[in-house]
């Protein structure tokens, strides 16, 4: 099976490294046998696409009829030909048929269609070949390649191929298995060669064509990568589009697209609430904001629960007797961290307003959404997709790292060295949540995990704001569970002091989901000693191309243009990446570019002693908003500064002033980029620079987005030997020379 320990900026997994080793190795072998100049000289390409479709054989009335009531599916499935065309017109080089069991047979004469001949009979037109692919691209989307999209060419060379065609292949929304692979190649070492034959694909004897859970054939897929050593990859995905044309020859040339399964979270809807409670419990007006969508009724319901400061929020809605029970039946247990809280401003009319303020897990909100959110084929009882819950993928952070908006999220642990930061001996704590013992509460859940993505804590209040932005704004189309997602880890991001780039991932491998910090390179398991090294020059290199490319916007240059030079040090880390990539050279005619005009140096220190004295006013602002946030005053310490009062397990009067934290938010922003570029361990960004490597190369399964590799030194310019590369794009492409290429998209991040 495919390696799933794999974390976003950790190393290229073993399947593509070691095979990338033993190709080297014969390409540069002095000495090569006939099995090796076969390799390398009679490899091509195949391509095999297979049809999930089964024809229906009952009449039009009786499939609507049956339509109309998933109950009676059954009905549909009990009444088809069981794959026999999809069986028949299985597209690769040309047609294949059954399983491959049979060898194809030459020109047909007769008026019988045979599926197993190369020519058929046509009476209009004569003596026509079989139709066959005749092109592949396959192309990741979006960010980090949260898709996968396959473009397929085929030619058809009659009409009553085109509605065979149509029936199997030219159906939106329907599935498809698409693979390809290598004819002949290495696999553990140079002369271990292996060709291409009937074993290649999977299901070769027909197992494809029974009905299977798509988990089942996504493994098929991933053992099938692992016995090609690389050599082999497939995707079983979704027919999104389709269009054809007419040849001047009286055939048709068909295109296809297919993408993975990423694709149904773009297209989840947030979903109603009327399955979810027993209508004769309802109480109309306590449920009036429940009912806006799942997330508000099982958040509204977890802060009815005013008795605990800590509890299980799964037991918790368990024991709801309003509650339908496939609620919480599938969820995970997870802890709920309660508050009273007086929202300044917050209620109607601008006036106060006292709420049940609670935090949960990012996990839990997660699995809400793979329980309630998720398309579920029920006959087989399957997600058609899922939000990754394991824990490992880690968040950048530093030890003075707080939340800017505790309304919004807050990290599950202390902050320290605040105290060398801030000149004074207050307590690490005075910005952490005092009231119930929450933050104390949250470290201990986390555990030695309290830099994990799934351990961040979100607020009800904050996640409800999310969803209420997709129902209560204009409905745009296609508007869903991602667009929330999106809302949701972009505030996090932001609470959280833009130091995080908090974002989705698609495992092609795994087929999940995975929330990742996109910032989180070179660091843990990605550290730059422990990238794998490729080699993309000379003889015994798989690289048949090589790019470079400029991806800086307009925005970025304009700030590199005042940045450069580093007279600010207050920008963010993409521009830092950028002058660490223009280090050691100077522009002459303009050698320092800046937004103000020269000083003298008594005026600089007057400039610093003012920034002093902002800072000192900032860092006092600040304690007075956490503090009221917990109930307290300013002026109730001690000789150390350490707060007087102690603390009450439940408290009314405290509050939280939303315009004064936004008031101080670009600062508390500004001062956690500070903490962080001055805390990391080494000096360099870790942000990636928008400059592109490709790689263009011969075929190769194992790559995954979100990985990264070095270059071994002396092949480029020595400057880039102080950066790595992060994959951020895969294509596969299979031309007119009937060879697979894959062509790899990076960016660089400085390591050095």
């Amino acid at each position: 099976m495919a390696n799933k320990t794999e974390t976003f900026g950790s190393s290229i997994p073993p399947l593509a490294a070691e095979q990338l080793k033993v190709r080297e190795e014969l390409y540069s072998k002095s000495s090569k046998s006939l099995s090796n100049l076969q390799t390398l000289n009679s490899n091509t390409a195949w391509v095999v696409l297979r049809s999930s479709i089964d024809r229906v054989t009952l009449d039009a009335a009786a499939q609507n009829e049956a339509a109309k009531d998933p109950k009676k599916v059954q009905a549909l499935l009990d009444n088809t030909d069981s794959g026999e065309d999809a069986k028949n017109f299985i597209l690769t080089g040309g047609r294949a048929a059954e399983f491959f069991s049979k060898n194809v047979q030459g020109l047909n004469f007769g008026k019988d269609y045979d599926p197993l001949s190369t020519y058929n009979f046509n009476e209009r037109l004569g003596v026509r070949p079989m139709p066959g692919i005749t092109g592949l691209k396959v192309a990741s989307k979006n960010t980090y390649g949260t898709l996968m999209q396959a473009e397929v060419d085929f030619v058809v060379w009659t009409l009553d191929d085109l509605e065979r065609a149509e029936l199997l292949f030219l159906r939106p929304g329907y599935s498809t298995l698409l693979e390809w692979g290598h004819s002949v190649y290495v696999k553990d070492s140079v002369d271990d060669i292996e060709y291409a034959g009937k074993s290649s694909i999977i299901y070769p004897d027909g197992g494809f064509f029974t009905k299977k859970s798509m988990s089942t054939i996504d493994d098929a897929i991933n053992s099938q990568r692992e016995e090609s050593k690389g050599n082999y990859d497939g995707m079983f995905g979704y027919i999104t589009n389709f269009s054809w044309s007419f040849r001047p020859d009286g055939g048709y040339d068909c295109n296809i697209k297919i993408v993975s399964r990423g694709v149904i979270l773009e297209s989840l809807s947030v979903g109603k609430v009327s399955d979810m409670t027993e209508a004769e419990k309802k109480k109309e007006e306590e449920e009036k904001e429940a009912r806006k969508s799942k997330f508000h009724y099982i958040f509204n319901r977890l802060e009815n629960n005013t008795d605990d400061n800590t509890f299980n929020g799964k037991d918790y809605l368990a024991s709801d007797e309003g509650l339908s029970q496939d609620v919480v039946a599938f969820m995970k247990p997870f802890d709920v961290f309660r508050i009273n809280q007086d929202l300044a401003g917050e209620g109607f009319l601008g006036m106060d307003k006292t709420i049940n303020l609670i935090y949960m897990p990012l996990r839990a909100v997660l699995d809400i959404i793979n329980v309630h959110f998720n398309l579920t084929d029920p006959l087989k009882n399957q997600d058609l997709l899922t939000i990754s819950l394991n824990y490992g993928e880690k968040y950048v952070t530093f030890p003075q790292h707080m939340s800017v908006d505790p309304l919004v999220a807050v990290l599950p642990k202390v902050p320290s060295k605040l105290d060398e930061a801030y000149g004074d001996a207050k307590k690490y704590d005075d910005f952490t949540i005092l009231l119930g013992e929450v933050t104390k509460n949250q470290v201990k859940y986390a555990g030695t995990n309290d830099n994990d993505i799934m351990n961040i804590m979100v607020t009800s209040i904050f996640v409800k704001k999310c969803i209420s932005k997709i129902i209560d704004g204009p409905q745009e189309e296609g508007a869903g569970v991602q667009d929330f997602l999106d809302e949701l880890l972009s505030g996090i991001s932001n609470a959280f002091g833009e130091v995080n780039d908090f974002g989705l991932y698609f495992d092609h491998f795994t087929c999940e989901y995975k929330v990742v910090d996109r910032r989180n390179t070179g660091t843990g398991t990605g550290t730059y000693a422990n990238l794998q090294q490729l080699e993309i020059t000379g003889l015994s290199s798989t690289v048949v191309d090589i790019g470079l490319s400029s991806k800086i916007s307009s925005q970025i240059a304009s700030q590199v243009s005042i940045a450069a030079q580093g007279n600010s040090g207050n920008y963010k880390d993409n521009v830092e990446a950028i002058l660490k990539w223009n280090a050691g050279a100077i522009d002459r005619h303009i050698p320092v570019k800046t937004s103000t005009s020269t000083s003298t140096k008594k005026e600089l220190a007057e400039l610093e002693e003012q920034a002093t004295k902002r800072r000192k006013t900032y860092v006092e602002d600040l304690r007075d908003v956490w503090y009221k946030f917990n109930n307290a005053e300013l002026g109730e310490t001690d000789n150390r500064g350490y707060l007087k009062k102690a603390f009450d397990q439940v408290v009314t009067n405290q509050s939280f002033d939303s315009e004064i934290w936004n008031q101080l938010r670009q600062e508390s922003i500004a001062e956690m980029n500070r903490f962080y570029k001055t805390e990391r361990k080494t000096p360099v960004p870790q942000g990636v620079v928008p400059v592109e490597l490709s790689l263009k190369m011969v075929g190769i399964t194992g790559f995954k987005i979100g990985t990264a590799f070095k270059i071994k030194p002396g092949l480029l310019p020595s400057k880039y030997d102080k950066f790595a590369y992060i994959i951020t794009g895969l294509d596969h492409e299979i031309g007119t020379d009937n060879k697979w290429y894959t062509n790899v998209k990076t960016q660089f991040y400085a390591v050095q």
